[in-house]
C-alpha cells in the first residue's frame, strides 16, 4: 500500500513529513494560544499591594473580638469555623476574588450577626486575613466595595 505523498520529493521520508506537518500545526496554533492565555491572566490581578498595615492591625483587632472565638486565635480554625490561614485556605479561595471573600464574610458574619460591622470594619478584618496569608500590604486602604476588588483574586 502506498503511503500519501504530503511534501514534494522522493528523499523525505513519510515520519519527517509528518513530524513537519505537527510542527507546522503547533507554531500555527501558538498565536491562539497566547491570546487565549494573555486574556486569562488580564482577568486575575495581584493581591499585594490592596490593603495597608496599619488596616490589617485594626482588623486584627476586630478579628480577636469578633473572629477569633469561632476561628481561632490564629486563623487556624476550629471546630466551630474553618481556617482562614494556610494552605487549605488559599487553596479554596484561589479562583475566587478577594471580593467575593469581603461578600461571603459580610453576608455570613459573625455567627448570628452577619452584616453587623462596618464596610470599614469588615474590609480591615480581611486585610488581617490576607496579611496573615503572607499577601504584601501597600500603601491604599482595601475599600468595603466588594465590586471594587472583583477582579483581585
Amino acid at each position: 500500500m502506498q503511503q500519501p505523498i504530503l511534501c514534494a520529493g522522493p528523499d523525505i521520508s513519510y515520519d519527517r513529513r509528518m513530524k513537519f506537518i505537527v510542527r507546522l500545526a503547533a507554531v500555527a496554533a501558538l498565536p491562539f494560544l497566547l491570546i487565549v492565555t494573555g486574556h486569562a491572566l488580564a482577568q486575575t490581578v495581584s493581591i499585594d499591594g490592596l490593603y495597608s498595615l496599619d488596616q490589617a492591625n485594626d482588623g486584627r483587632a476586630l478579628y480577636d473580638r469578633d473572629c477569633g472565638t469561632c476561628h481561632g486565635a490564629g486563623l487556624m480554625g476550629s471546630e466551630a469555623g474553618p481556617a482562614l490561614a494556610g494552605r487549605a485556605f488559599r487553596d479554596r479561595w484561589r479562583s475566587r476574588s478577594v471580593g467575593e471573600f469581603l461578600e461571603v464574610t459580610r453576608e455570613t458574619m459573625p455567627v448570628g450577626r452577619a452584616g453587623q460591622l462596618s464596610d470599614a470594619e469588615y474590609a480591615s478584618i480581611v486585610a488581617y486575613v490576607l496579611n496573615r496569608n503572607h499577601y504584601e500590604p501597600g500603601d491604599a486602604l482595601l475599600p468595603g466595595n466588594a465590586d471594587a476588588l472583583s477582579a483581585n483574586r
